[in-house]
């Protein structure tokens, strides 16, 4: 009786089993000379496991030419290289997780036509590989992901696919993943402000407008792209005696006289009383000179002013320095 208790118990064991071995079963194919080298020989060997959407890929070849290049294709598209050591003989690793020199697997060879080629083009050696025989008439079910937000792929009928609210993609496997997943949203270029002026940061839009920042659409923030200045403006370099030009009319007397004064882009004539008489004023002028003043203005306001146009930029700190021979130097 314990006999056939341990018997049965061993018979559910590899039932259970048997799916999982069955997903990742090994199929393998001799590869056959196609008369360009008689003597090549080769096999082919895959082994995926749809389910977890990850699979190994083998192609071994041996009486080839010594030392060369050849590349491997899957269903006529080249996804690798073999390369030969003295003897001819080489191996090609491929895996949906590759490192080291074992190369990327991003097609399920099974059922598929597999070429090894020569640096010529010329197909060396070939094989069709065999399809999966397991769960035949099974299609490509795309079910909704709810951990990651996206959809993972089941191989099941139709009518499961369907009860379940699937996506039918057709006959086939599910490695790789046919399910269209969810791209990532973009970061975006966010100004953001700050007293030495707008500071850029890559976030989410949501991020962006819930921190008062200014939506630039999606790029780097490399260069900075948030304008530090209005569009169209240059740094205008001002002296005091632009600024304070006097006016050859005087009114009420010599004690006044008109003085230009500046109210942002307009300027106004204003009284002005002189404390001193015109010779002492213009001897403190040469004493202590004003230096020249900046403002942000359009290259045409600038010249209307009288100012030198040094080009965009900030005016903190002022870059105008007057040089000893009157000119503006940035």
């Amino acid at each position: 009786m314990r006999s056939v208790i341990v018997s049965l118990s061993m018979v559910f064991a590899i039932a259970a089993l048997a799916p999982c071995a069955a997903n990742a079963r090994s199929v393998k194919r001799h590869l056959h000379p196609t008369g360009v080298d008689p003597d090549a020989q080769g096999v082919a060997v895959a082994s995926i496991h749809a389910k977890a959407h990850r699979g190994k890929f083998r192609v071994s070849a041996r009486n080839l030419n010594p030392g060369a290049t050849f590349g491997i294709s899957v269903a006529g598209v080249r996804i690798g290289s073999l390369t030969t050591n003295a003897a001819g003989s080489g191996t090609a690793r491929f895996s949906s997780s590759p490192g080291g020199t074992t190369q990327f697997l991003g097609v399920d060879p099974r059922g598929k036509l597999v070429e090894v080629s020569d640096d010529r083009g010329e197909d060396v050696l070939e094989t069709k590989m065999p399809g999966n025989t397991d769960d035949q008439g099974d299609v490509q079910c795309c079910l909704t992901d709810d951990d990651d937000d996206g959809t993972e792929c089941e191989e099941t009928t139709a009518d499961e696919c369907t009860a379940e609210g699937g996506t039918n993609m057709g006959t086939g496997s599910c490695f790789p993943n046919p399910c269209p997943t969810s791209p990532p949203t973009p970061d975006i270029q966010c100004c953001e402000p700050d007293e030495d002026g707008p500071e850029c940061e890559e976030k989410s839009a949501a991020e962006c407008s819930a921190d008062g920042g200014v939506n630039m659409g999606t790029g780097s923030c490399e260069p900075n792209p948030c304008a530090s200045t209005p569009p169209n403006t240059v740094r205008c370099c001002i002296s005091e005696d632009e600024q304070g030009e006097q006016d050859d009319e005087q009114e009420d007397g010599p004690q006044t006289v008109l003085r230009k004064k500046r109210h942002g882009a307009r300027s106004t004539r204003v009284p002005v009383s002189l404390a001193k008489d015109k010779d002492e004023d213009e001897d403190d002028d040469r004493d202590h000179p004003e230096p020249p003043e900046c403002e942000q203005l359009t290259a045409a306001h600038c010249s209307e002013e009288g100012g030198t146009a040094i080009g965009p930029g900030s005016c903190e700190p002022n870059p105008c320095v007057s040089s000893p021979s009157g000119a503006f130097l940035n």
